[in-house]
């Protein structure tokens, strides 16, 4: 995951489970809370993480005590494999202005 803003921000990111059309039924789990920050990077994986015994999981970014106008971008990074075996990363991009 990596995340930069054009201004300082505080953020917290949880996860969760069996998150289903807007209704919870999974309590949220803090991953990461950092103060005064312009840019985060980090990689959560499945040896510090109970991901893979969870196959529906919700990841919560949450920015706050930022002014106006900023520009956010959050990018989530997923290692998958093609149809020959072969791993690929998948990638997305959030901008927020």
């Amino acid at each position: 995951m990596f995340i930069n803003a054009s201004k300082n921000f505080n953020l917290n990111i949880t996860w969760a489970t069996s998150f289903s059309a807007g209704t919870q039924t999974g309590e949220e789990i803090p991953i990461v809370s950092r103060s005064n920050i312009k840019e985060f990077k980090d990689s959560f994986s499945n040896e510090n993480f109970d991901f893979r015994n969870n196959p529906n999981i919700t990841f919560f970014v949450y920015v706050s005590n930022f002014t106006w106008p900023i520009k956010i971008q959050v990018r989530f990074a997923q290692p998958k494999q093609n149809m020959f075996g072969w791993l690929k990363s998948a990638r997305n991009w959030f901008t927020f202005l």
